[in-house]
């Protein structure tokens, strides 16, 4: 009974310690993994790269922004409403001196659009450099968003198709390939089905952010902002309300009229005997 035990506790201690010191994917761990296979390499390869793409759209975001932010003098990590509220205070100062500014927006273009450009000084197109330089490098970005979910959903597929195929075609080099193949490929489709998720939501983000751009560089002559800073002379008086006067009551002290009803006169008794009375 105990060499029984003892060989059951060895197998479990074995099986533990396969599992701990089991090795990672290299493909959720972002490297790149070779089979020797030209079919299998050239899939992963993709996928890889793919990666690499993805690891880069935080920095992308970041460097679209950044001269936007440098001109605005505020902190390098403004959030979206700091950058837009930013934006449209300056846009307010500047048509004040070159007329309505607005963004004119196409489907992968826009343009800071100035009523006068002639009248802006230096440091009004500098700033417009740095702002148009953030409207392209957003529209770069969605443009180059666009197509990751098709890719993502045709790399997925290819993986699917040879996910069958795995036993048969590294058979011969032994069980642990073909456990490591198959490994990474059900790996690579949970890592291209996140790819194609964050894609969807980084392109709504930056679609969101340049329509909201649009709105905050919108602005008038006779505009003030009235956000933090502003001027209190700017805001508009509020309109003062008077009280009505009550209602007095009035009371008639017309004298009223009484008529006095003067009562008719009685007739005269009728004859109860049937005798005529005398009235002289």
């Amino acid at each position: 009974m105990m060499p029984r035990l003892f060989a059951a506790m060895v197998f479990s201690a074995a099986v533990l310690s396969c599992s701990l010191f089991e090795p990672q994917s290299k493909i959720r761990a972002g490297t790149l993994f070779q089979t020797g296979q030209a079919q299998y390499d050239d899939y992963f390869a993709k996928v890889h790269t793919l990666q690499g793409e993805a690891g880069s759209w935080d920095d992308d975001r970041k460097a679209s922004r950044r001269g936007l932010i440098d001109a605005l003098k505020i902190a390098t990590d403004s959030v979206d409403v700091t950058i837009l509220e930013a934006t449209h205070q300056r846009m307010v100062s500047i048509a004040h001196v070159v007329g309505a500014t607005r963004l004119d927006l196409r489907e992968d273009e826009g343009h800071v659009m100035l009523a006068s450009e002639a009248r802006a000084d230096l440091p009004t197109r500098d700033f417009e450099k740095a702002l148009q330089a953030t409207v392209d490098g957003e529209i770069k970005r969605k443009r180059s968003l666009r197509d990751v979910p098709q890719r993502c959903d045709e790399l997925a597929k290819t993986g699917r198709e040879l996910e069958p195929r795995v036993r048969a075609d590294f058979f011969r080099q032994g069980g642990t390939m073909m456990a490591d193949v198959h490994d990474e490929i059900a790996a690579s489709l949970d890592v291209l089905d996140q790819i194609s998720k964050t894609s969807r939501l980084a392109r709504r983000e930056t679609e969101d952010f340049v329509s909201d751009l649009g709105r905050a560089v919108a602005a008038e002559p006779g505009e003030y902002f009235h956000g933090e800073g502003a001027p209190s002379s700017t805001a508009k008086p509020t309109p003062t309300t008077r009280p009505k006067p009550q209602a007095v009551a009035t009371t008639n002290t017309a004298a009223t009229a009484v008529t006095v009803a003067t009562p008719k006169p009685k007739p005269p008794p009728k004859n109860q005997g049937g005798d005529e009375v005398f009235n002289p």
